[in-house]
């Protein structure tokens, strides 16, 4: 037996381990469990898809509350780094937009890379211990946790310096470097959280629509937060939208709604 173990040899692999921030809340049913595995799968196929990724290629496994996916050693890392975050991103941001706030998701995502060994129970390797970990690291959940991303993502240092530096924008995208002691071992990670953006009317329409939902319930503090009305009430006159209720926003918050007629009527918000 120890022969054979000793024998099994280990391949490269580009590690992509997903994960959905607060799976485990309190607040979500079973049924929100279900919707969001679901959605999750459905918009990590898309995602890989539009990022170039061929998930029929790729080894993936399921974890309850996330996917370990194990992309072949002839797929370029870069796809992973530049692409497949913010095609991610628009797609839950559409997810969200279709379902109710137990069922809406933030996403976290670790990339690693490093040599992974397959047996007959599954997968190993030192460095999907790595990715695990850096997944788990508290001050990447908190960054997430505490902004309105929909996809945050932590790389290992050697992705960021052998992948990342070499093809993102350092213009747009910005990676913070974070520390963590996790089972007394010191972890250190990039990290940088990811939105959709808008990428034509129905899927800007979609946006607004989430952040109605997210707001019904602090309208006070909507009415307390000019920018944010501001910057709606431009979406929506981008757009041409005279009336909340054409965009499909029946039930927007009294605060937007109010804008958008001082603004038809051509007098700044208050």
């Amino acid at each position: 037996m120890n022969d054979l173990v000793a024998r099994l040899p280990a391949v490269h692999r580009t590690i992509i381990v997903v994960d959905v921030h607060q799976f485990s809340h309190p607040r979500r049913t079973h049924r929100d469990h279900l919707t969001i595995r679901t959605g999750l799968y459905h918009a990590l196929q898309r995602a890989f898809q539009r990022a170039g990724i061929l998930w029929g290629e790729c080894y993936h496994e399921d974890r309850g509350d996330g996917v370990l996916i194990l992309a072949p050693a002839h797929t370029p890392k870069e796809f992973a780094a530049a692409r497949l975050p913010t095609a991610l991103a628009v797609e839950i941001a559409r997810h969200n937009a279709a379902n109710g706030e137990g069922a809406r998701m933030q996403v976290r995502i670790a990339l690693h890379a490093g040599e992974v060994t397959y047996d007959a129970h599954g997968v190993s390797s030192p460095a999907l211990i790595h990715a695990f970990r850096l997944l788990d690291a508290r001050a990447f959940k908190d960054k997430l946790a505490t902004s309105a991303a929909d996809v945050g993502v932590v790389v290992s240092t050697w992705f960021y310096d052998e992948v990342v530096q070499q093809v993102r924008d350092r213009s747009t995208v910005k990676y913070v470097r974070i520390r963590a002691h996790i089972k007394n071992t010191l972890v250190i990670g990039w990290v940088t959280l990811v939105n959709a953006a808008p990428v034509g009317r129905r899927d800007t329409l979609r946006l607004i629509s989430a952040v109605r939902h997210q707001t019904q319930r602090g309208r006070h503090r909507l009415r307390a937060q000019r920018g944010v009305r501001v910057f709606l009430t431009r979406i929506l006159a981008q757009f041409r939208v005279r009336d909340p209720d054409q965009a499909g926003l029946t039930a927007l918050p009294p605060a937007i709604s109010v804008v958008d007629k001082r603004a038809r009527r051509g007098r700044k918000p208050a």
